[in-house]
């Protein structure tokens, strides 16, 4: 059997609903000229929030954007990168927020150079469902959610009431979160707040690796790259015996492992002032750890101990020591079939131990000096169980990852040339000085928060089962018991859940603190390697945070012509990705974490690469994100040759302030055409073309994605290419009736070709979420030299309808059964579902066509995507000329009426009668339904 790995979560940012958006043109309703009037701006200076909230107050304005009248307040963004500044305004409109309708102007030495097209913000519907409802309905779209009855249980504070922006105004939207127990089944429903209709579901995490995985054994890896390149802006600084010290690693570990020796001695910058005992606080910084115990410093209150009460605690036979646990109840549908067979009841009641998020690391006095001195410690249960149980609650990870994510700050701060810089949203409260907003009691008020060493409940299925044997689980009164936690190697970014006051049944208050937390906030999870450990990840994770607060509201997916697409989360996984690798100055990513994934790889994902569109695009946000990290560390380089390390810095800021231009639907060509708009006020002009010529080789700049799988050969034969893997998306997840799959196969056959048999491997799962059953697909194929032109039609614009380049459309009808790839009729792991497709092959010329995977419910996973070409030599050339001339003159009189096959389309549920004519057929099999092991696909490293 194939083991698989599905991506389940990607990400950061909202899958956006499809709208118009224009560079400034001829539709816009100002000029640049206009807007500097507005602005009023002196050459040179800069414009700070309160000039852009005075601008919005003047008729000027209310002229040049008419719509801005239907507003009820606004969030104003001001971002600056050296002599460039972006303003980003996020209007709202019956005081709730706006996606997708951002206004984003550019300027350069205070005078705006650019800006984009102003949305509409008509109102297109008002919000008649209510919170409840919605909520009930998300609920039951999410298999895993921990809600038992949300129609009879004390829920609150899980919806937010959003506007979307479509075409010609705006949509109202219901967003719903729902709590599971895995942080790779989290999502956020968005609801249509006039029908109760999903739109769409989108992950709310966005991991370093794609989604959490199960422990795997400690190996030998081998050798690794040793290099670890470092910068000036990454070197510790100096010590001083009146400051805080601690003993860390410059970026990481050796990825050969933890060795005490290579650990410096550094002083601790942005902490708050520090007396021996207590816990490592930053001003900007605040880290927590995985506690299982803890004791209250308070009165309980009803028997529950408040969250700002709690103290994480060794001493657990303490009477005082409270097990950090919680209630759950699972539907038994979705419990694993081993553990199903022993349990007959339809809701298996559970209490779980659960990670509670408290500070351990405490500042220790040493000979009159304060450190934070701990001895790292990253080995596995299975390597040694006292060592693999002290690194599950280490107090090394949280003063490793607090220096690496200040380093990194400061770093940022730099390279914007912006001391005052901080996050935005509910990531940072600062002043405008950027020192931070202190509550009453002189303690910042909402630093970013990052928890170490997070663990997942351990789902023993020995254990259960005994349990279940013996009777528990069938009453809340006598649960089954999992005691103990299971690692898993990744790290995430998890926005904040923005509701009001959240109220939960009894039992769920941990879990609901770790998921619908108020906060974005960055998480480190282990599995054999600590991922807190590891710099490069800990770059690349702040990078997504750093993301949330410059381009607010970005996409993961969308479609266009091709069909579906994840451009949006590939540029900020490839953001993620070069930004760490610049500051370290090393393109390999991970090294130290990535080591007990890859056995032996060097990194994760290497910035230094060769990849390109469509070879090496699969569907997946951090694999479709490397040939755009590619073409980036590709122009670092010949930057870094030139102009050497200011160059570097340059390069950095300009691509800093690009992604604060970039749209709630960016995709690789509008960034990259930011990109080469602003190298020459930056870089000069000539490095455009080097910008250009990069862009070019990983073909990224204008991505055509069509995967040549079969090519007709000068030798009458016909030679395949296939494609190693690709996911197949949910429609759910792009906001559409069906989605087509990421990118289209070209097959071309050659001349006497009898049949075509198309061959893949599926398993559940895919596109941008990943879970779920086997989903049966649907093919379209079209004779037809140039790709199907997908275009998005019906009332919301919401249905794909497949075009032949001439402008005539596709016969098709996705009801049609011929369309139909279906799994086997006993299970879902295995079996074979033939599909024919009848084509007219009235001659005996080449002939080609395009293949496009639809998926009308669910997601997929599909590996070795290849084909069979059946080639009868003797079909158009056995015979005399006359006797071939003869056979081809009755063919025509019989089939005069014919659609010509340059347009016709095919795997349609057609009424014309001369298609059942063809004698052309393509066969498309799904073959060894089951799992994939991920580790075995060499190659695709993924990081969130």
């Amino acid at each position: 059997m194939i083991k698989t790995f599905t991506p389940n979560l990607f990400l950061l940012g909202f899958a956006a609903l499809m709208f118009t958006s224009a560079p400034l043109n001829a539709t816009a309703k100002y000029t640049l000229e206009t807007l500097n009037a507005v602005l009023m701006v002196p050459d040179g200076e800069t414009i700070h929030r309160q000039d852009v909230e005075a601008m919005l107050k003047t008729p000027q304005w209310q002229k040049l954007d008419p719509n801005w009248s239907q507003t009820s307040g606004e969030q104003i963004s001001v971002f600056r990168f050296g002599a460039t500044q972006v303003i980003r305004i996020i209007p709202h409109v019956q005081n709730r927020p706006v996606l997708g309708a951002t206004r984003i102007i550019t300027l350069r030495n205070g005078q705006v150079i650019r800006a984009n097209a102003f949305h509409s913000l008509k109102v297109l519907g008002a919000f008649q469902v209510g919170d409840h409802e919605a909520l009930l309905k998300a609920h039951n779209l999410n298999p895993k959610s921990l809600f038992v009855d949300p129609s009879v249980e004390r829920i609150q504070g899980f919806t937010t009431h959003i506007w979307y922006a479509v075409p010609g105004g705006l949509q109202p939207v219901i967003k719903v979160r729902i709590p599971t127990l895995r942080l790779e089944d989290l999502h956020e429903y968005y609801i249509n707040g006039q029908d109760g209709q999903l739109l769409r579901r989108q992950a709310v995490a966005v991991f370093f690796d794609g989604g959490p995985e199960e422990e795997i054994a400690t190996t030998d890896a081998g050798g690794t790259d040793d290099s670890m390149g470092s910068t000036d802006a990454g070197t510790p600084t100096p010590s001083g015996s009146d400051e805080v010290q601690a003993n860390v690693f410059v970026h990481a570990p050796h990825p050969d492992g933890v060795d005490a020796d290579d650990l410096v001695n550094v002083s601790l910058s942005g902490l708050q002032n520090t007396t021996a005992g207590d816990y490592l606080q930053g001003w900007h910084f605040a880290t927590r750890n995985c506690c299982k115990y803890y004791t209250c410093s308070s009165d309980l209150v009803e028997g529950q101990c408040p969250l700002e009460a709690r103290r994480c605690t060794d001493d657990t036979e303490s009477e005082d020591a409270i097990l950090s646990e919680l209630e759950i109840a699972i539907p038994t549908e979705d419990l694993p079939s081993a553990v199903a067979t022993f349990f007959s009841g339809d809701t298996l009641y559970a209490k779980s131990v659960f990670c509670a998020e408290l500070p351990r690391a405490q500042a220790q006095d040493d000979n009159g000096t304060l450190s934070f001195n701990y001895t790292p410690v990253d080995k596995t249960r299975g390597t040694s169980e006292s060592d693999g149980l002290a690194s599950e609650e280490d107090a090394f990870a949280e003063v490793q990852v607090y220096y690496a994510s200040q380093q990194f700050f400061e770093h940022i701060r730099g390279v914007m040339e912006d001391p005052t810089f901080c996050l935005e949203a509910l990531s940072m409260d600062c002043n405008e000085d950027g020192t931070p907003v202190l509550d009453d009691n002189g303690q910042p008020a909402w630093p970013f928060r990052i928890s170490t060493n997070l663990l997942m409940p351990e789902f023993d299925l020995q254990a259960l089962g005994a349990q279940l044997f013996a009777g528990l689980g069938q009453s809340a009164e006598e649960p089954v018991v999992i005691n103990d936690y299971q690692r898993l190697g990744n790290a995430a970014f998890v926005p904040s859940m923005t509701g009001s006051p959240i109220e939960v049944p009894d039992g769920l208050d941990a879990l609901t603190e770790f998921f619908n937390r108020p906060y974005d906030s960055n998480i480190y999870l282990q599995g054999v390697r600590d991922f807190s450990y590891d710099g490069d990840i800990v770059y690349h994770e702040f990078t997504h945070a750093l993301v949330h607060t410059l381009a607010y509201g970005l996409g993961q997916g969308g479609y266009d012509k091709y069909g579906t697409h994840v451009e949006g989360g590939a540029l900020n996984e490839g953001w993620a990705d070069y930004f760490s690798a610049s500051f370290t100055d090393d393109s390999a990513t991970g090294e130290y974490g990535g080591r007990g994934i890859t056995q032996g790889e060097t990194g994760l994902r290497n910035a230094d690469n060769d990849k390109k569109c469509p070879d090496d695009l699969i569907g997946e946000v951090h694999e479709d994100s490397t040939p755009f990290s590619g073409a980036l560390w590709e122009i670092r380089a010949a930057v870094k040759a030139d102009l050497g390390d200011e160059g570097v810095a340059d390069l950095d800021q300009l691509i800093l302030g690009t992604i604060a231009e970039a749209e709630m639907t960016e995709t690789f060509s509008d960034h990259i055409a930011k990109i080469l708009a602003a190298i020459p006020g930056t870089l000069g002009e000539s490095w455009v073309e080097t910008a250009n010529t990069a862009f070019d080789r990983h073909s990224v700049n204008n991505c055509v994605r069509v995967y040549d799988l079969v090519a007709a050969e000068e030798n009458g034969q016909a030679s395949t290419n296939p494609k190693a893997m690709l996911m197949q998306p949910d429609p759910s997840s792009v906001g559409l009736d069906f989605a087509p799959s990421v990118m289209q196969f070209k097959v071309s056959v050659p001349a006497n070709t009898d049949d075509i048999t198309l061959i893949w491997s599926q398993a559940a799962g895919g596109g941008l979420f990943g879970g779920g059953d086997v989903t049966p697909l649907k093919v379209l194929v079209a004779e037809t030299d140039a790709p199907i032109e997908w275009k998005y039609e019906g009332p919301n614009g919401r249905t794909p309808t497949p075009y032949f380049a001439d402008g005539s459309t596709v016969p098709f009808d996705i009801q049609a059964s011929e369309l139909i790839a279906s799994v086997g009729a006993t299970d879902n792991n295995s079996g074979q579902a033939p599909v024919n497709y009848p084509f007219n092959n009235d001659s005996c010329d080449a002939k080609t066509y395009h293949v496009s995977l639809l998926s009308s419910e669910g997601s997929a996973t599909l590996y070795n995507i290849n084909a069979t070409v059946s080639v009868d030599a003797k079909a158009c050339g056995g015979g005399t000329e006359e006797e071939l001339e003869g056979e081809t003159e009755e063919e025509d009189d019989s089939d005069e009426d014919a659609v010509a096959p340059a347009a016709q389309g095919c795997g349609c549920n057609s009424s014309d009668n001369s298609q059942s004519k063809a004698t052309l057929y393509f066969l498309f099999v799904l073959l060894l339904l089951g799992f994939f092991n991920r580790r075995g696909l060499k190659g695709r490293r993924t990081i969130p």
